[in-house]
């Protein structure tokens, strides 16, 4: 991010990262992103899905 504001900077370690690959990563077009939702999966082999403990 390419903000100055001290709150923010002191955030940045905690706010979520994007992925290198997909379909973790976002292109900031809405129809690409839109299609990537709807059609790619999730599921990478990395992801672990369980219940909140």
């Amino acid at each position: 991010m390419d903000l100055q504001s001290g709150y923010i900077k002191r955030a940045a370690p905690g706010l979520p990262k994007q992925g290198g690959r997909r379909p973790w990563t976002m292109r900031q077009n809405y129809l690409l992103d839109l299609a990537d939702m709807r059609f790619a999966r999730v599921d990478d082999g990395v992801l672990r899905f369980a219940r909140a403990g």
